[in-house]
Formats: structure tokens, C-alpha cells, sequence
């Protein structure tokens, strides 16, 4: 898919290069993705014809060191609140705020931001999304395999390394007997792959990511401004529901939907319906 909306580069301010995709309507409400964990701008392929039904401007960066944005050794995930602002200042023309979608692993990284800079944010919203790894049971209920891979991203990043090395090799050899090692339903084309894409400089970036988000985020929920709305299924075995539960308890002027017998790949399965809810619920919209 040789789509130059998914290929675009910018230049920050301290000489990284961060890259972003823009999909749905350019005309539309901006809309900043926050993808997944390890995954790149590319999981917002899947919603693209639902952000133009929608009127979504979504734009979606790669964080660092994941496919085309320079790795930043040592980040935290404040830290990407800054990126955010030089991110927003570059590529949105009109005035005002964004919305925010933070997808799955994205999620401590919208709530960063939300809670660092409310002033440019007029919703967040989180789909799947992970919440703080450091209270007790936020492991109850996920699936081996992701567990094994937080801990191992925390503890022994090098095994983490390599296990995503291995399962980019099976990727790419077999894609649908990697769709069923990364859970998915089916298999991606190579050519815009999320997870392939992550791995373009290597596994350290996306390794890096999930070790930051399987310890304590850094600030504190209740820091967390503005609207906040969640959607997440029942059956996510990858992040199960009580993280968005504790999320809406603890975050001011939040709003939880628990879709039944959703997984992970919910955002993919309802894309419209939560797209078309949350311009109903963005200011400005």
C-alpha cells in the first residue's frame, strides 16, 4: 500500500525526526493517535474510513525509536507531552485544541499529556487502554504471553529484544502464523504492518516503550484534566477490563463503556460507533 499519508516525517526542534501518518478527512477535527505497544502510526490504518465518516483529521506519531521517529535513550513518558506540543504547533493549521485517542500501550502516554497539557487537549479518549502497572492485581486475568513480555521489558530488556526480533521473523515469513502469535484475527499485509513497522530500527525502541509503561507512569491519575472517555471490552485478555475501571475511578470527569465480548481488537470491530461517539462529545467538533 504505497500510501504517502502514512509515510510523512518532521523535524523537531532538538533535530529528532519524529513520523506520523494522517488518515480520515483533512478537512476534519484534528485528532492525535497514540498507538499501541509494540506498534507504530500505522495501527491507524484500520479506522481510516471511519474518521472520514466522522470528520477526523487523525494524525498519528510514531514514538521514539519505533518506525520512522529517532530513538530518545532515557525518555519517560512525560516526556512526550513536549513531542506532543512541537507535534501539534507543526502539523495542525487551525487554532485550538486536539482530541486525543490513546490505543491500548498509547494510553499512559494520552493521560501524560492530558494531565500536562489541558489547555491544547478538548477530549481524550482511551481504547484498550493500560493503566498503571503498580497496584495490586494489575495483572490479574491478562495472558501469559503478555505478561511474560512486561516482565521481561522490565527486568531482562535484552530477552525482550529478542523475542520481538523473533516474532518480526515470523512475521514476515508467515504472516498468518504471526496474526496468531500477536492475537490478531487476521493476518496485515507486510507493507503496513504496525508491528513490522515498530521493528524498522530495531526492537530497542519498541522494547524501551513497554518497559516504560510496566512501571509507575510518573504522574498521577487524578493530575489527569478534561473529559475522559474509555471503551474496552470484556474479553480483552491483553489488558483486561479493570484497567480501565481503576482509570475511571480515578480520573476526574471520566466516562467508562464496557463493551461485551470484545477483545483487544476492539477499536478495529467498532471503529465508527466509538469514532461517532466522541464527535458528539468533542467541543467544537
Amino acid at each position: 500500500m504505497d500510501d504517502p499519508r502514512l509515510h510523512q516525517e518532521l523535524v523537531l526542534p532538538d533535530g529528532r525526526t519524529l513520523g506520523y501518518a494522517e488518515v480520515g478527512d483533512p478537512d476534519g477535527f484534528p485528532l492525535v493517535f497514540l498507538h499501541g505497544t509494540p506498534s507504530s502510526r500505522l495501527d491507524v490504518v484500520g479506522i481510516d474510513e471511519a474518521a472520514t465518516r466522522h470528520g477526523w483529521r487523525v494524525l498519528a506519531p510514531d514514538r521514539p525509536g519505533h518506525g520512522r521517529s529517532s530513538p530518545q535513550p532515557g525518555r519517560t513518558i512525560l516526556d512526550w507531552s513536549i513531542d506532543f506540543g512541537w507535534f501539534v504547533d507543526a502539523v495542525v493549521e487551525r487554532p485550538g485544541t486536539v482530541a486525543l485517542l490513546g490505543f491500548s500501550g498509547g494510553a499512559p502516554y494520552a493521560l501524560a499529556i492530558a494531565s500536562r497539557c489541558p489547555e491544547r487537549v478538548s477530549v481524550t479518549a482511551l481504547v484498550s487502554g493500560w493503566g498503571p502497572p503498580d497496584r495490586p492485581g494489575a495483572y490479574d486475568g491478562m495472558s501469559a504471553g503478555a505478561q511474560l513480555l512486561d516482565e521481561s521489558a522490565r527486568h531482562v530488556p535484552g530477552v525482550t529484544r529478542t523475542l520481538f526480533g523473533l516474532i518480526g521473523g515470523v512475521v514476515r515469513r508467515r504472516p498468518d502464523l504471526g496474526a496468531q502469535i500477536l492475537g490478531r484475527r487476521h493476518p496485515i499485509d507486510p507493507a503496513i504492518d504496525p508491528f513490522l513497522e515498530a521493528l524498522r530500527q530495531g526492537a530497542a525502541g519498541p522494547t524501551e516503550d513497554l518497559g516504560l509503561i510496566a512501571r509507575p507512569f510518573g504522574f498521577a491519575l487524578g493530575e489527569v484534566a478534561g473529559p475522559v472517555h474509555l471503551w474496552h471490552g470484556d474479553a480483552d485478555p491483553d489488558v483486561p477490563p479493570h484497567h480501565a475501571e481503576f482509570i475511571a475511578r480515578v480520573v476526574p470527569e471520566s466516562t467508562l463503556t464496557i463493551v461485551a465480548g470484545a477483545d483487544h481488537g476492539l477499536l478495529y470491530e467498532r471503529a465508527s460507533e466509538i469514532l461517532g461517539r466522541l464527535a458528539e462529545v468533542t467541543p467544537g467538533q
